[in-house]
């Protein structure tokens, strides 16, 4: 099973591909692509369904999970980040790609008392250690999407 995890931000296309189970995952690629930050409404949608068949081609993942981020709204965040989403849906839907989304609170490592982005830091670095660049918050976030992923093949 190989399992693309995928976060947009305003300014970022975050992805990764994990391979195996989820109790063994295997870091296969990753990568933090920069989005334009002068593109119409069209060219947006152009550029961003361009990118994500690349991804898409270039890792040959069968699931897809992202990050449903529910508290946008300015006008840029919910541009960049939710037309990406939607795009990302059709392109899955359109290609027979298993693809679901995952609640920011669901990203949660049992981690009390610890902020949610430093639990996840420390779940995906305990699992691969550090790695080359890119391996900021948003990469290792799309790695832990990823696992999430591999389990909603294990059931």
């Amino acid at each position: 099973m190989k399992s693309l995890g995928v976060k947009f931000t305003i300014n970022h296309l975050y992805y990764a591909l994990v391979e195996g189970t989820g109790d063994t995952p295997a870091l296969v690629s990753k990568d933090d692509v920069m989005i334009p930050s002068d593109l119409l409404p069209g060219e947006y949608t152009d550029w961003v369904e361009t990118q994500l068949a690349l991804i898409m081609d270039k890792t040959g993942a069968n699931r897809i999970s992202y990050k449903l981020t529910r508290t946008l709204d300015t006008h840029v965040q919910i541009f960049h980040v939710y037309f990406g989403l939607a795009i990302l849906v059709n392109l899955a839907y359109r290609r027979g790609v298993k693809c679901s989304h995952v609640t920011p609170a669901s990203l949660r490592p049992a981690s009390p008392g610890r902020a949610k982005q430093k639990a996840v830091d420390e779940y995906v670095n305990g699992l691969f250690g550090t790695r080359e660049r890119p391996w900021n918050s948003g990469v290792r976030e799309a790695v832990a999407l990823a696992i999430m992923g591999l389990h909603r093949d294990d059931t």
